[in-house]
């Protein structure tokens, strides 16, 4: 950390990625002390293998040095105590949920915290106590990535929420060659849910039929293959139809 820690302090800078072997934590607090005025920090694939106490750590020096922090990407949320305060943080983004209480306690951290975006949510990994939960923490805008059958029930579970206060919500439906976006928001026009859940799932079931059921190879040709983990997927996904 000695050869960041001798740098001036470089205020104009707004946007800090750490990627890389960065094992020493006076070598992280010194960067971070570099630049003082990041509002964006991203810690993407940073600490993979690292603790979770020093990633704690690291997360504490970030709250101190970086003051005006509003963005933070990180792969997943260390438990972090009391003590450490995220005052300015508006938007978290998540590779995945390890723990729906992670998540939870984190907005303990970081109380003016309005909008997260998870890249995965896997399947079966929320329910309806952990969605209550979730937009209990006064969410405003919230961004999720999953298995187009996992959105749909996401989604069902968000209408029945009394804890709902969304003001956008953002559905990405992805598996193998399937992409959809779906967004909605709810100061702009009246959302109809029921409407909207068909239509995810019609959107679901066309694109099974036609896509996956029937795969092509490079050359264009069509097969089956019963042992597919694409054939495991659609024998799946037809469970919430």
């Amino acid at each position: 950390g000695t050869f960041y820690a001798l740098k001036a302090s470089r205020k104009s800078v707004k946007t800090l990625t750490l990627e890389g072997p960065y094992i020493d934590l006076h070598q992280i607090t010194a960067i971070l002390k570099l630049y003082p005025a990041t509002q964006a920090l991203s810690f993407d694939n940073f600490y993979v293998d690292f603790s979770p106490d020093l990633v704690a750590m690291v997360f504490e020096a970030a709250s101190i040095h970086c003051p005006n922090l509003s963005e933070l990407t990180i792969s997943r949320i260390p438990f972090l105590p009391p003590h450490v305060n995220f005052e300015s943080l508006n938007v978290l983004r998540v590779k995945y949920i390890n723990s729906i209480d992670d998540i939870i306690s984190f907005f303990k951290n970081a109380k003016n915290l309005k909008a997260l975006h998870v890249d995965f949510v896997f399947r079966h990994q929320l329910n309806q106590k952990s969605i209550d939960e979730l937009l209990g923490c006064n969410l405003t805008h919230l961004y999720i990535t999953s298995e187009p059958f996992e959105c749909s029930k996401i989604f069902k579970m968000i209408q029945n929420s009394p804890a709902n206060k969304l003001e956008s919500l953002d559905f990405r439906a992805q598996a193998f060659g399937y992409f959809k976006h779906y967004t909605f928001k709810y100061k702009e026009s009246i959302i109809r849910f029921d409407e909207m859940v068909i239509n995810m799932e019609e959107d679901l079931t066309d694109h099974l039929i036609s896509e996956l059921l029937y795969p092509m190879d490079e050359e264009g040709i069509t097969f089956k293959d019963e042992d597919s983990v694409i054939t495991d997927y659609i024998t799946n996904s037809f469970d919430f139809l």
